[in-house]
């Protein structure tokens, strides 16, 4: 095992490395070369003055959850007509289902106001998964995952880019195994009964991407320090606090900048007394997250780090609305069911091909291929995936 991990994590740098060197050295030494690709220029005004609707089918298939499709209704527009500052405001509703049984229903509401003064952002999410859950030492459990969350995030600017406020999380989880023998897994690593969890805490954020969806250059960093207060209802006590950090940089290659290279990184880590529903979940969700190639719960500890490298190419087709890419990434969970250092590294590679629906606020459909330990898979979405 340990020498498969090793093949996987060197097969990581040296795609990192012919990602990297080659781009940072076109860069450096300033070479032009013939493009089809143009810059665009809009009038902000015009563009603020409406609203625009997308109506996106969203097909995808991951070992975990099998094929799938989820339809998502996504509205922009700005508040302001008159505010060239704030990025756009969008509502979107979706909803998904799987091959495996497995289904989501949600909504997510995020706000830009006074000259991007104010953020605010509202998710809600209901359903219900099936997947395989990797417990470390103890197995794999098929199991089905019943849940209901919500955030709510409020910031206000209080010095150039830097934003504070205050986030309210609640999550009801209940998981169980659809067999006996799964059952047995999932009740010795305490996995029995439901869940339910609030707290609330500071975010802080710092933003200094040129853009939201799609940044040609900047950086961002996030920090959550969830409080999460004992449980009156559902089992344990589980009073714990969670602190997220979130850090992503974004370099243009080129001075078209239609060759982007991005990295991302983030830890969360838990202490107090956690339920298992509420570690720490390694993979890539429907509506994002980490590390395409691994869905969301297939692995879960308490602690998790993760590292994402990735170039993001524009190219002049299609009105310059089409590009690619090329990622890599690696990452991990660990603290309870295994330590760090015997937790297995979880790597993944892959390529994807980007649209883009709104060439105004730079928002791309996307689609990725990934191969990873856990077999090949592929996704479409909304953003990119960080």
């Amino acid at each position: 095992m340990m020498i498969a991990n090793r093949k996987y994590v060197l097969t990581i740098l040296l795609l990192t490395i012919a990602i990297v060197i080659p781009s940072i050295g076109q860069a450096q030494e300033k070479v032009k070369k013939s493009s089809k690709f143009q810059k665009q220029t809009f009038n902000a005004l015009e563009e603020r003055s409406k609203m625009k609707y997308r109506l996106i089918p969203l097909p995808s298939y991951d070992p975990a959850t099998k094929f799938g499709v989820s339809v998502a209704n996504m509205f922009t527009y700005y508040p302001d007509k008159t505010d060239t500052i704030s990025p756009p405001t969008t509502t979107a509703l979706y909803v998904m289902g799987t091959t495996n049984g497995s289904w989501l229903v949600g909504a997510k509401q995020t706000t830009f106001l006074k000259h991007d003064s104010w953020r605010a952002n509202l998710a809600f999410g209901a359903g219900g998964i099936n997947q395989i859950m990797n417990l470390g030492q103890l197995g794999d459990a098929d199991a089905k995952k019943s849940l209901l969350a919500m955030n709510l995030d409020i910031q206000r600017k209080v010095w150039q880019k830097l934003f504070l406020g205050l986030r309210y999380n609640y999550r009801n989880i209940s998981i169980s195994g659809r067999d006996d023998e799964s059952e047995q897994i999932l009740e010795q690593a305490d996995f029995t009964g439901r869940t339910i969890t609030h707290g609330i805490g500071l975010l802080g954020t710092a933003d200094y991407r040129d853009n939201i969806f799609f940044p040609y250059h900047g950086f961002y960093v996030k920090y959550y320090g969830l409080n999460y207060f004992p449980n009156t209802k559902g089992k344990g006590a589980n009073h714990l606090f969670a602190n997220i950090i979130d850090y992503a940089h974004f370099f243009s290659l080129n001075d078209e900048n239609s060759s982007i290279l991005a990295y991302h990184i983030v830890g969360n880590f838990l202490s107090g007394d956690a339920t298992p529903e509420n570690f720490s979940m390694y993979g890539h969700s429907r509506g994002g997250g980490l590390q395409r190639g691994y869905a969301a719960g297939s692995y879960i500890d308490k602690n998790l780090v993760s590292l994402d490298v990735e170039w993001r190419k524009r190219t002049g087709l299609f009105k310059n609305r089409f590009g690619y890419t090329i990622f890599t990434g690696v990452g991990k969970v660990y603290g309870y069911y295994n330590s760090f250092n015997k937790a297995d590294w979880l790597p993944t590679i892959g390529a994807g091909a980007r649209y883009m629906i709104l060439p105004y606020e730079r928002l791309n459909i996307r689609f990725d291929t990934t191969y990873s330990k856990d077999g090949f898979g592929f996704y479409f979405g909304i953003r990119e995936a960080f």
